[in-house]
């Protein structure tokens, strides 16, 4: 029996990594630690109003943890999916790729690599974003599969590359980057955590973090190892420059608060009620109903232009407007969750979905961009249609069990 239940190991260990709440209360506060070493000269300190409403919304995240961990992830104890990789939803948008190279006249990887900016006018007007969501989905798809289903790994290991690839070659680092995380984190909710995954985890954040800032000297065509024109641009502090070789994910990490405490002290902010309107539906929406408004701070260096997801909120209304946006994408998390509860995958992957989406917040609204949260509307209406999978039913659960022992 023992033997059947592990060959059958779809236990959910660590759902802690699927509350988006609490990657919400880890990366704020970290953010606002880094923030406290004043890496960049550039942007001012934090202000004690800025200071109380970071520890006010980190606070109110953890009472949000709290709940969801109750109400949404308290049931959710195993993930069960289909075994084998789904083939067409895999191969359908490599179809639509190639449309869309042919319409476009250019391969966006290619382009990129022989240094043109034609790229950035790739695609095909609806059906490109519509892809975009679409390929975020079917890499949730295929990551609970290859995690999750212990037979079959190579063939849903190739399934979870290909599922990747298709943002490799219209060179969408952003998108490829959101799916590498959402993987992750559904590899650590499998895992008993010990020691020397805590080690690996450590280890893994350190090279993303040098292979992060080599890549990012390459691009601005430096060696490998000279971060010399980002510590320029970014004023970095030369009592810091041991960490020049962190410099970018150090830079990237600091700038959008640093953006926001530079707009709160040097720059006037009206109130307008259809601009904070504006932040609070899809970019796709927004930018035929409210042509004129868009989340855009002023920049204290004009390179370095993300200012997190309370971007739009603060320009519009402050901060009861970074606070209106803190609730309403608290209110999205936990609706869309509980509309996909009939469904253990479903609910799986829109928790980790979510999960990436908020700790990715520090960055920038990442469900004002439509591409990442139209993906929420694909597993809802998965476990809306679908209802429960024949993998939740316990009956099918157990009686697999004694099938598996049977035949050992």
């Amino acid at each position: 029996m023992n033997i059947a239940i592990q060959r059958r190991d779809n236990l959910i260990r660590n759902r802690i990594f699927l509350n988006p709440f609490f990657w919400f209360a880890l990366v704020w506060s970290f953010v606002l630690i880094i923030h406290t070493f004043h890496f960049s000269k550039a942007y001012p300190e934090t202000s004690d109003k800025m200071r109380i409403f970071l520890f006010a919304i980190i606070g109110l995240s953890i009472v949000c943890a709290i709940f969801f961990q109750k109400l949404i992830l308290k049931k959710l104890k195993r993930v069960n999916i289909a075994p084998k990789p789904y083939w067409a939803l895999i191969i359908v948008p490599y179809l639509i790729l190639a449309f869309e190279c042919i319409y476009s006249k250019s391969v966006p990887l290619l382009s990129a690599l022989t240094h043109q900016t034609t790229y950035l006018d790739f695609g095909v007007p609806i059906i490109s974003g519509f892809m975009y969501s679409f390929c975020i989905f079917v890499s949730i798809l295929c990551s609970i599969q290859f995690v999750y289903v212990d037979r079959h790994k190579w063939i849903n290991f190739l399934a979870l590359l290909l599922s990747y690839g298709r943002f490799v070659i219209v060179y969408s680092r952003g998108g490829l980057v959101l799916c590498v995380f959402i993987t992750a984190i559904i590899f650590f909710s499998k895992k008993r955590l010990k020691l020397k995954h805590y080690l690996l985890m450590v280890i893994l954040i350190i090279l993303f973090s040098l292979g992060f800032n080599i890549l990012g000297n390459i691009r601005m065509g430096y060696g490998p190892f000279d971060s010399s024109y980002l510590m320029e641009v970014a004023q970095f502090d030369k009592k810091y420059a041991g960490l020049s070789n962190f410099s970018w994910i150090l830079t990237y990490v600091d700038t959008p608060l640093g953006n926001l405490l530079y707009n709160e002290r040097y720059i006037h902010l009206v109130k307008d009620s259809n601009g904070l309107i504006s932040q609070l539906i899809p970019s796709v929406i927004s930018e035929i109903i409210f042509p004129k408004y868009d989340p855009d701070l002023y920049l204290a260096i004009p390179n370095l232009t993300v200012s997190s997801m309370f971007a739009g909120g603060f320009k519009y209304f402050g901060y009861m407007g970074m606070f209106i946006i803190f609730i309403e994408t608290a209110a999205i998390i936990f609706i869309a969750c509980a509309l996909c509860k009939g469904n253990s995958f479903a609910l799986f992957g829109s928790a980790a979905l979510c999960s990436v989406l908020y700790a990715t917040s520090f960055f920038d609204n990442m469900f004002y961009v439509s591409g990442n949260s139209f993906a929420l509307i694909y597993l809802i209406i998965l476990s809306l249609v679908l209802g429960r999978h024949k993998y939740d039913k316990l009956k099918y659960e157990i009686k697999n069990v004694f099938l598996i022992a049977g035949n050992v």
